[in-house]
């Protein structure tokens, strides 16, 4: 008799979607405090803290991308003089290709900025003479990439009306974001902003 109600069982279970064995174990793991958030969060921190220990010593992933745009739009500078100097459609397309990725990546850069600034860990010193003017620079620096790619766009992917211009405002560009950087490395640098090396605050000296 045993036989044939485990022989029951098993076609009853047979006969029981996937689906709903899936949900039913999902259940139960979140009635014993098991989530799958929970599980996904876990794995992700022992991963980072396994392949990339530096990050988690992050107060916020800013850092992570600040770099990006600046190669971005300085390689984009640089093979759009290349394009103009030899006349090359092929390097006016990779400089666009490039410009591309300098206007995403910089909005990315100013956006998780702008998130962390509330609470990025400065003295109102440091947050009154860098962290402010950083803050403009880049903003700034992000508006100047926006008309320079909307220009190559229209005109893709190298504007020949008003050329020069166009190459004069990539260096403008370049000059305000280096300043910007500036600010935001002396941040770090000097003052610890966004780490955990030291304690805070520290108080901004010229």
């Amino acid at each position: 008799m045993g036989g044939n109600v485990l022989n029951n069982f098993t076609i009853y279970v047979g006969c029981v979607p996937r689906t709903h064995c899936l949900v039913g174990l999902i259940a139960c793991l979140w009635a014993v405090g098991i989530t799958p958030y929970k599980v996904v969060r876990e794995k992700g921190e022992l991963m980072i803290e396994t392949l990339l220990p530096g990050v988690q010593h992050l107060q916020n992933i800013h850092p992570l991308l600040v770099h990006f745009p600046i190669a971005f739009l300085v390689g984009a500078t640089l093979f759009y003089f290349l394009a103009w100097i030899f006349r090359s459609n092929s390097l006016a397309t990779s400089a666009f290709l490039i410009l591309i990725l300098g206007i995403i990546s910089a909005a990315a850069a100013v956006g998780t900025g702008l998130y962390a600034e509330e609470g990025v860990m400065v003295s109102p010193s440091v947050r009154e003479h860098l962290l402010e003017t950083h803050e403009q620079f880049m903003l700034v620096t992000l508006g100047l990439t926006v008309f320079l790619t909307v220009w190559a766009l229209m005109a893709r992917p190298f504007p020949k009306k008003g050329r020069w211009l166009f190459l004069i405002l990539f260096l403008v560009l370049l000059g305000i974001m280096t300043v910007g950087a500036d600010n935001g490395a002396r941040m770090v640098y000097d003052y610890n902003a966004g780490g955990n090396a030291c304690s805070q605050p520290i108080e901004f000296t010229k």
